[in-house]
């Protein structure tokens, strides 16, 4: 599945998804959620441009890494040793994911504050 997504995302890139706004809180706000703009952050990136993604979240680059990690497990399993891969077969503790929500949400805080004062 990461595979495929990462595929998906360079096959076609930011500019090739729709430019309706599907999420919900902006379009009754009008104000960006923390997840506004991972996927065509995620496109960019499939695509190298990183400046681009950086501008439309940074935490596209945390999925990114995380669709690539995904992807590559398989091979890593076989061109390493065991112990060196041991970590992959492991789902990671719940307070990462509870610390990747709490910063997208400070970094959403910080984004609408600062399109406010714009």
């Amino acid at each position: 599945m990461a595979l495929a997504a990462l595929a998906l995302g360079a096959l076609l890139g930011p500019a090739g998804l729709p430019h309706t706004v599907v999420c919900p809180m902006r379009r009754w706000t009008g104000l960006p959620c923390p997840g506004c703009g991972l996927t065509h952050g995620f496109c960019a990136l499939c695509r190298g441009q990183v400046g681009l993604a950086w501008h439309e979240n940074p935490f596209a680059f945390v999925f990114f890494a995380g669709a690539v990690l995904l992807a590559l497990a398989p091979l890593l399993r076989r061109i390493l040793p065991g112990p060196a891969t041991g970590w992959l077969s492991r789902a990671p503790p719940a307070w990462t994911f509870a610390a990747l929500v709490l910063l997208m949400w400070a970094w959403d805080a910080f984004r609408i504050v600062a399109a406010l004062h714009a």
